[in-house]
């Protein structure tokens, strides 16, 4: 026997969390219409990452992944602007707080591993990145939303 209307094994009950998880047509098309801009961003995505991190190597130094800035303009996958870990490294050993910031953020989306190597020995704080003025922001955000592994 079931038991009362509201008890969690009643028909009823059963019948109102179906209603209350099932989706209405504008849910569908809601998720649709989601599902749509997800994809149209994603087959974007490689391009927009590469127009960053083209960006962050001339900002950085076309030296610091071993090009030169025309090299930088021409480059049509982000393999041929790998960074140089020992230009990194001799470069954050006299880089500012921000700088240093910037400079792991980039070697973290190339090898992230590698990066957590390297921060150890570089202590910065949420001023770090307070104190980066909007164009440094703006590319590691690019970084983030076009990422789509190395």
């Amino acid at each position: 026997m079931t038991g009362s209307p509201d008890s969690p094994d009643s028909p009823d009950t059963e019948i109102r969390i179906r209603r209350s998880t099932m989706l209405t047509e504008a849910d569908l098309a809601g998720i649709r219409e989601e599902q749509k801009r997800e994809d149209a961003h994603w087959r974007m995505a490689e391009a927009r990452f590469l127009e960053a991190w083209k960006e962050g190597v001339k900002l950085v130094g076309p030296h610091l992944f071993g090009v030169t800035p025309e090299e930088v303009d021409t480059a049509t996958d982000r393999d041929a602007l790998r960074p140089d870990r020992e230009a990194f490294l001799r470069r954050l050993g006299t880089a500012s707080d921000g700088e240093v910031w910037f400079l792991l953020q980039m070697y973290g989306y190339y090898n992230s591993v590698a990066a957590a190597d390297l921060q150890p020995y570089h202590v910065f704080h949420p001023e770090s990145v307070a104190n980066r003025d909007l164009r440094y922001r703006e590319i590691v955000a690019r970084f983030m939303l076009n990422y789509t592994g190395w």
